[in-house]
């Protein structure tokens, strides 16, 4: 029977791009498919342009009935730089059955690497590039910078295959560039404490009301509903993640502010305005009115 071989696919071990720096040993790995009802014996040589500059030698393999295999082709790279064509040709009895043009050229100079930056989980936040370009020649450092987004913080650096600095808590990581790499930037949520929100140590006709700090914000708890606060009690506020990033959502304050109105009830009719920063956790007093606390 007459041997058939068809080319499903050549590309070079370990990397995303063909290019190479002179006089190195590259691997180009071929997937050829048999497409008759037999096992029959193959031959192959990978050679770089045409006339051949630098060729493999010849590689002996049996590939069986409708079946695919890799095959490798360890090839020696020219030393002079330049761009050269890839021909792949494939013998059966020493009978040449096809001669292939891979679709990339190989490229031979200072070897270039690409960065490949995700983030996990999407839409945390962000990764800046310096500098930020397609490919990076062998050597060059490379500075990323993770940014998160609201509710978020920086956790680690993770990807593959392993690079120097990986699983570093660090936000800002030089990265020098020797592969192509993956790089993933890890954020986690920010979890938020719970507090306390009292009234001490003034006039019992003093009463706090909490307008904006409500149950759309802690919508699963009716301890946090809105509502008013005597001098001698006290609101809760459960931990809850959602807590505090939810407020940029309901908050009337740029700043991540809070408003809260101090009402005396009592002979004097006055109203003091607090403001409680989810950021930080701390009230203050707008008009330096003593008496509200967090704790």
């Amino acid at each position: 029977m007459k041997g058939q071989v068809i080319l499903r696919n050549l590309q070079w071990s370990g990397r995303h791009n063909p290019g190479f720096p002179p006089g190195s040993t590259q691997t180009a790995v071929a997937e050829l498919l048999n497409p008759t009802s037999s096992i029959l014996p193959y031959s192959g040589r990978l050679c770089l342009d045409k006339p051949a500059v630098v060729c493999t030698g010849t590689k002996y393999f049996n590939i069986n009935a409708g079946a695919t295999k890799d095959v490798n082709f360890p090839i020696l790279m020219p030393t002079e730089e330049g761009t050269y064509g890839v021909y792949l040709s494939i013998f059966h009895n020493d009978e040449l059955l096809e001669e292939y043009q891979a679709p990339e050229d190989v490229v031979i100079g200072v070897a270039q690497y690409t960065l490949e930056v995700t983030v996990e989980p999407p839409g945390a936040g962000y990764v800046t590039k310096s500098p930020s370009k397609a490919t990076y020649p062998t050597g060059e450092v490379v500075t990323l910078t993770a940014h998160p987004h609201s509710g978020y913080e920086f956790d680690h650096w993770g990807g593959w295959p392993p690079y120097p600095g990986i699983q570093s808590t660090s936000p800002t990581l030089n990265l020098t560039m020797t592969s192509d790499w993956w790089v993933v930037a890890a954020f986690r949520k920010v979890e938020v404490a719970g507090f306390s929100l009292s009234l001490m140590d003034i006039l019992p006709t003093l009463v706090l009301w909490n307008a904006n700090f409500g149950y759309k914000t802690f919508d699963y708890d009716p301890i946090a509903d809105s509502g008013w606060l005597a001098w001698n009690e006290s609101w809760i506020y459960p931990s809850d993640p959602l807590g505090c990033t939810s407020l940029r959502v309901w908050a009337l304050d740029a700043q991540d502010n809070i408003l809260f109105d101090v009402w005396n009830k009592g002979p004097i009719y006055a109203n003091r305005k607090y403001a409680f920063n989810c950021q930080t956790l701390k009230l203050w007093d707008v008009t330096e009115y003593p008496g509200v606390i967090i704790g």
